[in-house]
Protein backbone atom coordinates (compact mmCIF):
# COMPACT_ATOMS: atom_id res chain seq x y z
CA UNK A 1 0.00 0.00 0.00
CA UNK A 2 2.40 2.54 1.19
CA UNK A 3 4.67 1.82 -2.44
CA UNK A 4 1.29 2.18 -4.56
CA UNK A 5 0.41 5.30 -2.76
CA UNK A 6 3.73 6.80 -3.40
CA UNK A 7 4.13 6.46 -6.91
CA UNK A 8 0.32 7.15 -7.13
CA UNK A 9 -0.71 10.41 -8.99
CA UNK A 10 -3.87 11.25 -10.13
CA UNK A 11 -5.40 11.47 -13.67
CA UNK A 12 -5.49 14.74 -14.26
CA UNK A 13 -9.24 16.35 -14.23
CA UNK A 14 -10.07 17.05 -18.17
CA UNK A 15 -12.73 19.77 -17.05
CA UNK A 16 -12.36 21.13 -13.82
CA UNK A 17 -16.43 23.04 -13.98
CA UNK A 18 -18.80 20.67 -15.63
CA UNK A 19 -22.52 21.68 -15.49
CA UNK A 20 -23.88 18.59 -16.81
CA UNK A 21 -27.27 17.69 -14.75
CA UNK A 22 -26.84 15.62 -11.95
CA UNK A 23 -29.52 13.51 -9.56
CA UNK A 24 -28.88 13.11 -5.63
CA UNK A 25 -30.53 9.95 -3.95
CA UNK A 26 -31.04 10.51 0.41
CA UNK A 27 -32.76 7.38 1.79
CA UNK A 28 -33.65 8.51 5.22
CA UNK A 29 -35.39 7.03 7.86
CA UNK A 30 -36.18 8.91 10.94
CA UNK A 31 -33.90 11.69 10.00
CA UNK A 32 -36.42 14.70 10.59
CA UNK A 33 -33.30 16.68 13.01
CA UNK A 34 -30.74 16.18 10.07
CA UNK A 35 -32.24 16.03 7.13
CA UNK A 36 -32.25 19.97 6.55
CA UNK A 37 -28.48 20.83 7.57
CA UNK A 38 -27.94 17.86 4.96
CA UNK A 39 -30.11 19.94 2.61
CA UNK A 40 -28.33 22.89 3.43
CA UNK A 41 -25.25 21.60 2.12
CA UNK A 42 -25.88 20.67 -0.51
CA UNK A 43 -27.85 23.75 -1.84
CA UNK A 44 -24.50 25.60 -0.75
CA UNK A 45 -22.61 23.72 -3.44
CA UNK A 46 -20.32 25.43 -5.61
CA UNK A 47 -21.87 23.51 -8.78
CA UNK A 48 -23.01 25.49 -11.38
CA UNK A 49 -25.00 22.50 -13.54
CA UNK A 50 -28.53 21.43 -12.08
CA UNK A 51 -29.15 19.25 -8.85
CA UNK A 52 -32.20 18.17 -8.69
CA UNK A 53 -32.91 15.99 -5.10
CA UNK A 54 -34.80 12.84 -4.17
CA UNK A 55 -35.39 12.37 -0.80
CA UNK A 56 -36.69 9.31 -0.22
CA UNK A 57 -38.74 8.89 3.27
CA UNK A 58 -38.45 5.39 3.82
CA UNK A 59 -41.28 4.75 6.22
CA UNK A 60 -40.59 7.55 8.65
CA UNK A 61 -42.44 8.24 11.73
CA UNK A 62 -41.15 11.33 12.59
CA UNK A 63 -41.41 14.83 11.01
CA UNK A 64 -38.29 13.73 8.12
CA UNK A 65 -40.48 14.17 5.35
CA UNK A 66 -42.75 17.40 6.11
CA UNK A 67 -39.05 18.86 7.35
CA UNK A 68 -37.30 17.81 3.63
CA UNK A 69 -40.36 19.66 1.83
CA UNK A 70 -39.59 22.64 3.82
CA UNK A 71 -35.92 23.19 3.88
CA UNK A 72 -35.60 22.33 0.25
CA UNK A 73 -38.12 25.53 -0.39
CA UNK A 74 -36.61 27.25 2.07
CA UNK A 75 -32.89 26.99 0.15
CA UNK A 76 -34.43 27.37 -3.17
CA UNK A 77 -33.37 23.74 -3.77
CA UNK A 78 -34.80 21.65 -6.47
CA UNK A 79 -36.51 18.67 -3.71
CA UNK A 80 -38.51 16.43 -4.46
CA UNK A 81 -39.94 14.04 -1.27
CA UNK A 82 -40.83 10.37 -2.43
CA UNK A 83 -42.85 8.27 0.69
CA UNK A 84 -41.38 4.30 0.42
CA UNK A 85 -42.80 2.28 2.93
CA UNK A 86 -40.70 -1.00 2.52
CA UNK A 87 -37.90 -1.07 4.64
CA UNK A 88 -34.39 -1.26 3.98
CA UNK A 89 -32.34 1.28 2.20
CA UNK A 90 -32.02 -0.56 -1.11
CA UNK A 91 -35.63 0.10 -1.40
CA UNK A 92 -35.43 3.52 -1.14
CA UNK A 93 -32.85 3.76 -3.41
CA UNK A 94 -33.80 1.95 -5.82
CA UNK A 95 -37.18 3.85 -5.87
CA UNK A 96 -35.28 7.00 -6.60
CA UNK A 97 -33.90 5.08 -9.21
CA UNK A 98 -36.69 5.11 -11.22
CA UNK A 99 -37.05 8.44 -10.97
CA UNK A 100 -33.53 9.52 -11.92
CA UNK A 101 -33.37 10.67 -15.68
CA UNK A 102 -29.81 12.16 -15.32
CA UNK A 103 -26.87 9.99 -16.92
CA UNK A 104 -25.21 10.72 -13.49
CA UNK A 105 -26.55 9.48 -10.15
CA UNK A 106 -25.06 10.23 -6.60
CA UNK A 107 -26.24 8.66 -3.49
CA UNK A 108 -25.73 10.69 -0.09
CA UNK A 109 -26.60 9.66 3.19
CA UNK A 110 -29.25 11.97 4.81
CA UNK A 111 -26.80 12.73 8.26
CA UNK A 112 -23.68 13.57 5.67
CA UNK A 113 -22.62 16.50 4.83
CA UNK A 114 -20.58 18.09 2.02
CA UNK A 115 -17.75 19.97 1.70
CA UNK A 116 -18.84 22.92 -0.68
CA UNK A 117 -16.55 21.80 -3.24
CA UNK A 118 -17.25 18.04 -3.21
CA UNK A 119 -20.01 17.69 -5.86
CA UNK A 120 -18.12 19.77 -8.75
CA UNK A 121 -14.98 17.12 -7.57
CA UNK A 122 -16.97 14.01 -7.88
CA UNK A 123 -18.92 14.78 -11.32
CA UNK A 124 -15.51 16.15 -12.55
CA UNK A 125 -13.68 12.93 -11.71
CA UNK A 126 -16.01 10.79 -13.18
CA UNK A 127 -16.09 13.03 -16.11
CA UNK A 128 -12.61 12.69 -16.65
CA UNK A 129 -12.68 8.94 -16.80
CA UNK A 130 -12.76 6.03 -19.33
CA UNK A 131 -16.10 5.20 -20.09
CA UNK A 132 -15.25 1.78 -18.29
CA UNK A 133 -15.12 3.91 -15.64
CA UNK A 134 -19.22 3.18 -13.88
CA UNK A 135 -18.54 4.74 -10.02
CA UNK A 136 -16.31 6.97 -7.88
CA UNK A 137 -16.45 6.51 -4.42
CA UNK A 138 -15.94 10.24 -2.44
CA UNK A 139 -13.73 11.40 0.55
CA UNK A 140 -16.07 10.44 3.49
CA UNK A 141 -14.12 12.21 7.08
CA UNK A 142 -15.11 12.17 10.39
CA UNK A 143 -16.94 15.62 11.38
CA UNK A 144 -17.80 14.47 15.29
CA UNK A 145 -13.90 13.67 16.04
CA UNK A 146 -13.27 15.66 18.93
CA UNK A 147 -16.36 14.74 21.12
CA UNK A 148 -14.30 11.62 23.00
CA UNK A 149 -11.16 9.51 22.58
CA UNK A 150 -13.33 6.73 20.47
CA UNK A 151 -14.34 9.38 17.92
CA UNK A 152 -10.79 10.49 17.47
CA UNK A 153 -9.42 6.89 17.05
CA UNK A 154 -12.19 6.49 14.52
CA UNK A 155 -11.03 10.07 12.73
CA UNK A 156 -7.47 8.06 11.86
CA UNK A 157 -9.19 4.93 11.17
CA UNK A 158 -11.42 6.94 8.35
CA UNK A 159 -8.24 8.63 7.05
CA UNK A 160 -5.60 6.15 7.06
CA UNK A 161 -7.42 2.51 7.08
CA UNK A 162 -10.35 3.70 4.93
CA UNK A 163 -9.39 6.54 2.92
CA UNK A 164 -5.67 5.18 2.04
CA UNK A 165 -6.89 2.17 0.94
CA UNK A 166 -9.21 3.39 -1.52
CA UNK A 167 -6.62 5.91 -3.26
CA UNK A 168 -4.82 1.82 -3.60
CA UNK A 169 -7.65 0.52 -4.95
CA UNK A 170 -8.28 3.64 -7.48
CA UNK A 171 -5.18 3.68 -8.41
CA UNK A 172 -6.08 -0.01 -10.32
CA UNK A 173 -9.23 1.45 -11.10
CA UNK A 174 -10.67 -1.15 -8.82
CA UNK A 175 -12.00 0.66 -5.50
CA UNK A 176 -13.98 -2.18 -3.58
CA UNK A 177 -16.80 -0.23 -2.27
CA UNK A 178 -18.04 3.39 -3.99
CA UNK A 179 -19.81 3.75 -0.54
CA UNK A 180 -23.48 4.88 -0.21
CA UNK A 181 -22.71 7.68 1.73
CA UNK A 182 -21.46 9.92 -0.78
CA UNK A 183 -20.49 8.10 -4.25
CA UNK A 184 -21.28 8.87 -8.22
CA UNK A 185 -22.42 6.54 -10.35
CA UNK A 186 -23.21 6.19 -14.23
CA UNK A 187 -27.10 5.36 -13.79
CA UNK A 188 -27.30 3.15 -16.85
CA UNK A 189 -25.19 1.10 -15.25
CA UNK A 190 -26.55 0.87 -11.75
CA UNK A 191 -29.10 -0.21 -13.68
CA UNK A 192 -27.99 -2.94 -15.77
CA UNK A 193 -27.28 -4.91 -12.79
CA UNK A 194 -30.88 -4.05 -11.28
CA UNK A 195 -29.90 -1.39 -8.74
CA UNK A 196 -28.95 -1.66 -5.27
CA UNK A 197 -29.47 -5.42 -3.89
CA UNK A 198 -31.65 -6.64 -1.02
CA UNK A 199 -28.74 -7.00 0.99
CA UNK A 200 -26.70 -6.15 4.66
CA UNK A 201 -24.02 -3.89 3.25
CA UNK A 202 -26.04 -2.97 -0.11
CA UNK A 203 -23.50 -0.34 -1.69
CA UNK A 204 -20.66 -3.24 -1.08
CA UNK A 205 -22.49 -5.67 -3.38
CA UNK A 206 -23.34 -2.89 -6.11
CA UNK A 207 -19.37 -2.20 -6.50
CA UNK A 208 -19.12 -5.94 -6.69
CA UNK A 209 -21.75 -6.33 -9.16
CA UNK A 210 -20.21 -3.47 -11.10
CA UNK A 211 -16.83 -5.05 -11.16
CA UNK A 212 -17.99 -8.79 -12.04
CA UNK A 213 -19.27 -6.54 -15.77
CA UNK A 214 -15.93 -6.12 -16.36
CA UNK A 215 -16.70 -1.83 -15.67
CA UNK A 216 -14.35 -0.09 -13.07
CA UNK A 217 -14.37 1.67 -10.25
CA UNK A 218 -12.27 4.81 -8.66
CA UNK A 219 -11.31 7.22 -5.50
CA UNK A 220 -11.45 11.05 -5.53
CA UNK A 221 -9.46 12.27 -2.25
CA UNK A 222 -10.90 15.79 -3.02
CA UNK A 223 -14.58 14.87 -3.21
CA UNK A 224 -14.86 15.26 0.67
CA UNK A 225 -17.85 14.32 3.11
CA UNK A 226 -18.17 14.58 6.75
CA UNK A 227 -19.90 12.23 8.73
CA UNK A 228 -20.75 11.22 12.52
CA UNK A 229 -19.41 8.80 13.99
CA UNK A 230 -20.95 6.10 16.73
CA UNK A 231 -19.24 7.57 20.29
CA UNK A 232 -20.17 4.71 22.27
CA UNK A 233 -18.60 1.19 22.15
CA UNK A 234 -21.93 -0.71 22.01
CA UNK A 235 -23.02 1.87 18.95
CA UNK A 236 -19.34 0.92 17.25
CA UNK A 237 -19.85 -2.51 17.22
CA UNK A 238 -23.25 -2.40 15.91
CA UNK A 239 -22.17 -0.57 13.00
CA UNK A 240 -18.51 -2.49 12.34
CA UNK A 241 -21.07 -5.91 12.62
CA UNK A 242 -22.98 -4.26 9.98
CA UNK A 243 -20.27 -3.64 7.66
CA UNK A 244 -18.69 -6.67 7.76
CA UNK A 245 -21.76 -8.84 6.60
CA UNK A 246 -22.86 -9.08 3.17
CA UNK A 247 -24.76 -11.69 0.85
Amino acid sequence: MVISLIFDRQPPIKDGYPTKDITVLIAARNEANTIGNTLKYVANQDYTGRIRVFVIDNGSTDNTEANAYLEGKNLNLDVTVIREEQPGKFNALNTGLKYTDTDLVITLDADTLLHKSAIIYLVSRIESSPKEVCAVAGSVLVRNSRDNIKTKIQEWNYFLGIASIKRMQGLYQGTLVAQGAYSIYRTANVIEVGGWPDAIGEDIVLTWNLLKKGWKTYFEPLAVAFTDVPTNWHSFARQRSRWARND
